[in-house]
């Protein structure tokens, strides 16, 4: 389970691809989970072991570029250009200066985004031990409206109600029931009557609303797209979910949950 740390985080491990439009990303997020200032963002860009070492001192002074920009607005900026592989590097360096957030970066939605994501985010969010902010290409430079916490019956959803409250007191609670997830997982059945459902639905209802109080609005359907579908229509400024399981089949369901809603959703996406 990831290690609970401070919401709004007060240093922040940003990994970074040096494209221009890093710096509008980077600022809408850290607008959207930080105080304007007192807090460190630390930006971090790894080079392939491979890689020119005539290479390294462009990349020294785009970096530094992005150091001035950011800079002026948001507190304290650091960076570090790093070589090797690019999850154990950004992990490492999170380690190293005991960072609160690691912030990484969804490209788009079509099938080469999948692709980065698995190589590298993917892997952020499956190992990291502090909670990972992905931006979004098209993430609205604003301030926090619309924030929600996706919940189940696991133990880390109590963490993400936490979360996401912090960031914003009024933050609306869903739960989607995925009925043949949970009855492989969780009752180990695969066929039940109409009327066993209908009571299983009443059963997992009565226990969400026990646990998350009354307010909490459960749908039922996939997990990863009935998120998606919930985030674009209720235009959801940040979604909030956990990936910590008791076990390996469910770290590997909710992963990749966490993935789809990642590739998927129109918003940015706190994992914790």
């Amino acid at each position: 389970m990831k290690r609970e740390v401070l919401v709004p985080p007060k240093t922040v491990v940003a990994a970074v691809s040096l494209r221009a439009e890093d710096d509008s990303l980077l600022q809408s997020c850290l607008q959207l989970i930080t105080d304007r200032q007192g807090h460190r963002t630390h930006l971090v860009h790894v080079m392939s072991e491979l890689a020119d070492d005539r290479e390294e001192p462009v990349l020294r002074d785009r970096l530094q570029r992005h150091v001035m920009a950011l800079g002026m607005a948001h507190g304290q900026v650091t960076a570090e250009l790093l070589r090797g592989d690019p999850t154990d590097e950004i992990l490492a360096a999170a380690e190293d200066i005991d960072a609160d957030v690691i912030v990484a970066a969804s490209r788009g939605r079509g099938a080469v985004a999948r692709v980065l994501l698995g190589s590298v985010t993917s892997q952020l969010i499956r190992r990291s031990e502090i909670p990972v902010l992905v931006m979004k290409d098209r993430a609205p430079l604003r301030k926090l409206r619309t924030v929600v916490a996706a919940v189940d019956l696991s133990p880390v959803s109590d963490r993400v109600v936490r979360s996401a409250q912090r960031l914003d007191p009024m933050a609306l609670t869903v739960s989607v029931l995925d009925i043949p997830v949970v009855l492989q997982a969780d009752l180990h059945i695969n066929v039940m009557t109409p009327d066993d459902r209908l009571q299983l639905l009443a059963r997992l209802h009565d226990r969400l609303h026990a646990r998350f109080g009354p307010h909490v609005e459960v749908m039922e359907g996939m997990v990863g797209p009935a998120l998606e579908s919930y985030a674009a229509e209720r235009d959801v400024d940040l979604l909030v979910l956990g990936t910590s399981g008791h076990n390996a089949r469910e770290r590997a369901i909710l992963g990749s949950t966490a993935t789809h809603v990642i590739s998927h959703a129109p918003c940015p996406v706190w994992v914790v």
